[in-house]
């Protein structure tokens, strides 16, 4: 077995110890490449580097880095987290000085709706940040 055929192995495990770390296929990808120029070094019987084992390094590398999330994970659909579960939900007014607000939750957060009033209901329907933006509700 030649020192390259050990040097492209090697990587390849290298990789894989790597991707399962951190689960983001991109080691995985990486590894299959060297595992692929490692199979072209030992078919060819190769003891020195060429230019050829860079090349098929370097697509495989690309196509698989860009194939395996796509064909690996499945596709997931996002939820929504933390404030923005409270998107499109009707609540009361509150006036708290000079701003209004609604209660998620035991906690108070600001509304920008233009005309509203305190006891009126709005839907909510964006944020930016923990400030929430809606539609007064009849």
């Amino acid at each position: 077995m030649s020192s390259l055929l050990i040097f492209w192995i090697s990587i390849g495990i290298g990789f894989l110890i790597i991707e399962m770390i951190t689960v983001t296929f991109y080691g995985l990808a990486i590894s299959m490449a060297a595992f692929l120029t490692g199979l072209y070094v030992w078919y060819f019987g190769l003891s020195e580097v060429n230019i050829m084992q860079w090349i098929i390094f370097a697509v495989v590398s690309f196509l698989s880095s860009y194939f395996f999330p796509k064909l690996l994970m499945p596709n997931i659909e996002e939820k929504a987290q933390w404030l923005d579960t409270y998107i499109w939900q009707t609540r009361k007014v509150k006036q708290v000085w000079e701003d209004f607000k609604v209660i998620f939750d035991g906690v108070e957060y600001l509304i920008d709706i233009d005309g509203v009033k305190s006891g009126t209901k709005v839907r909510l329907t964006s944020r930016k940040g923990s400030l929430f933006y809606g539609e007064i509700v009849n």
